[in-house]
């Protein structure tokens, strides 16, 4: 009796660790841990779970660069979301250089903004525009004017329509001077000291996981 117990222990004992040697190779066969390499990290109805969201870093794609012509500033786009409707892009775009252009007319090119941000609704969308944190001063009704001659040009002119986090960056300087949002309303995760549009992305995609 002895022995057949000592056996069924030993049998027990040997499935249950050739099962937990076996385990990992199940997880790594998981559908939902295989998404990032099944879908790209684009296609933001795919993703199911934050642990899918984290491991898509590296399918996102590089920030785009977008020198802005006969200026001090570049923007850095992070092309995240879908695509939206050209048309609407342009009706935004150009409504918002409107309200800039009155602003000029009647402040003055180096006039300030009244405050730390600007922003915008229309046909659908969301154009969001911060100053950095660490700046003293808010921006210039210039600089906002030079910002949206880059984005008409990026995203009109250059055929970019998907929703984009945006950084300005002054690239004689190398300081970055704002920061933004263009696409579906809803707001972006408060700024930090220059995170880079990429991460903020990401950070942006969790949180739309979760809700």
């Amino acid at each position: 009796m002895s022995n057949t117990r000592t056996l069924a222990a030993y049998l027990v004992l040997t499935f249950l660790t050739s099962f937990a040697f076996s385990l990992p190779a199940v997880l790594l066969n998981s559908p939902s841990l295989s998404l990032v390499q099944d879908s790209p990290a684009l296609e933001l109805s795919q993703a199911t779970n934050l642990s899918a969201v984290n491991a898509s870093t590296l399918s996102l794609p590089t920030a785009d660069d977008f020198p802005i012509p006969h200026s001090d500033y570049t923007l850095r786009l992070g092309n995240l979301g879908p695509h939206l409707h050209p048309w609407d892009l342009e009706t935004l775009l150009i409504a918002v250089s409107a309200a800039i252009e009155e602003e000029i007319a009647a402040h003055g090119r180096n006039a300030r903004l009244p405050s730390t941000q600007y922003s915008k609704d229309l046909a659908g969308l969301h154009l969001w525009m911060q100053r950095m944190p660490w700046d003293t001063v808010n921006l210039a009704w210039a600089q906002l004017a030079i910002i949206l001659d880059g984005l008409w040009l990026y995203i009109v002119d250059g055929g970019h329509d998907r929703e984009a986090f945006i950084d300005v960056i002054n690239h004689v300087t190398g300081r970055q001077v704002a920061l933004g949002w263009i696409g579906k309303p809803h707001r972006p995760l408060e700024p930090t000291s220059s995170t880079g549009a990429v991460r903020r992305g990401l950070e942006a995609l969790a949180s739309r996981q979760v809700l």
